[in-house]
């Protein structure tokens, strides 16, 4: 077990980023024919929901941070879709409560430099742990959830 450096500990990642970046399992690589048994449910995540207090602060901050526009409007008063590569994730202030935001990450972000992204997020001033065996750290967002960054290795043919 790890630090969040947060106030948590959770399971050190580090064994998991060689098998964990997105092209070994992929829906090209894990074909429907060789799965054990043919479920109706997928082996992929569709969407993660993040509670946040104010929709159109944290779309801005969310957008900032992943450098993408912040263009879409807000659904329902409440949601806002993220435009995202492979799973969605989705803010939505609905959901939200001091006692609902993640406390340990449910997910983490990709990046090809965990140094650089480390840089990056220190200049947006959030809370942020040091680097773990160079290749990821935790932060928090706005509303305190803890997400993470991890560093993932190219995939290898």
């Amino acid at each position: 077990m790890k630090s969040t450096g947060l106030g948590k500990k959770i399971p050190d990642p580090s064994p998991l980023l060689a098998i964990a970046s997105p092209a070994r399992y992929s829906s090209s690589s894990f074909p429907r024919s060789k799965r054990i048994a043919v479920n109706p449910v997928s082996p992929q995540i569709g969407t993660v929901f993040v509670p946040v207090s104010d929709i159109e602060e944290a779309r801005d901050w969310y957008c900032g941070m992943l450098g993408v526009p912040a263009d879409d409007k807000v659904l329902l008063d409440h949601l806002y879709i993220l435009p995202m590569e492979g799973a969605g994730l989705v803010l939505d202030s609905r959901t939200y409560s001091p006692g609902a935001v993640f406390q340990v990450p449910a997910f983490h972000f990709n990046t090809a430099d965990i140094h650089a992204a480390h840089a990056f997020m220190k200049t947006r001033g959030v809370e942020l742990t040091d680097v773990n065996d160079d290749q990821w750290f935790n932060f928090r967002d706005p509303d305190g959830n803890v997400l993470m960054i991890c560093q993932i290795p190219p995939a290898t043919e």
